[in-house]
């Protein structure tokens, strides 16, 4: 009995200090707060019936980002509509002109991506949105560092020529 409240006093330090952050990862790949919501939930519930291995994992921060950066890509990949029913979600308690602004900045953000390759464009997402560096990148990507700083860089010769080619017009 004792380990199932060390496990659950775990558990919920877990999600107090990755639960923001893991959300905002899956809605800046979604677009979508009760998308994002759903997806953050699956994966803290599967990590939750997984976590007697917890100690194996080097980085659980990482572990978990790469938990929504699959499961995002799966929820893509399917078009599925996931039944959000009877589900909590904590954007709903954001003001309208709040979910508003979320949304505005997403798609100004998206525009910007969509003129990079997908690859690279998840590169600049997990180190701008999820605050990774680029040896956690390589393992959630499960690229080499060399790869992904290439991308990285790449990616921003890209931006920077597209911006400075629109400043000139």
């Amino acid at each position: 009995m004792k380990n199932i409240f060390k496990k659950m006093r775990e558990f919920e330090r877990i999600i107090e200090t990755y639960q923001n952050s893991l959300f905002s990862s899956a809605f800046f790949r979604l677009g979508s707060f009760e998308t994002a919501q759903v997806i953050v939930q699956e994966v803290l519930l599967n990590f939750y019936e997984t976590m007697s291995g917890v100690s194996m994992i080097d980085n659980i921060y990482v572990y978990l980002i790469k938990s929504i950066n699959d499961s995002c890509a799966d929820y893509k990949k399917q078009s599925l509509k996931i039944p959000i029913a009877d589900l909590y979600d904590p954007a709903n308690k954001l003001p309208d002109a709040e979910k508003t602004s979320c949304l505005s900045e997403y798609n100004r953000i998206e525009e910007i991506l969509r003129s990079l390759p997908e690859v690279q464009a998840e590169v600049l997402r997990l180190k701008f949105v999820d605050n990774l560096n680029f040896d956690e990148i390589s393992q959630v990507l499960a690229e080499s560092l060399s790869t992904v700083k290439s991308r990285y860089r790449y990616a921003n010769i890209k931006l920077i020529r597209k911006n400075f080619q629109s400043s000139r017009l």
